[in-house]
């Protein structure tokens, strides 16, 4: 899902955690635990 340039702040920031959401679930669907918290770790062990 693409956003339009013209998103507001609020619209991205649900956009984004929508999009965590449905990663976490593609994750978990693939037999690995993982949920928001999870996915934020591995972003700041990726840094």
């Amino acid at each position: 899902m693409e956003l339009p340039e013209s998103v507001t702040l609020e619209e991205a920031a649900i956009w984004l955690e929508q999009s965590a959401d449905g990663a976490a679930t593609v994750i978990a669907d693939r037999g690995y635990p993982c949920g928001i918290v999870e996915l934020r770790d591995v972003r700041k062990r990726l840094r």
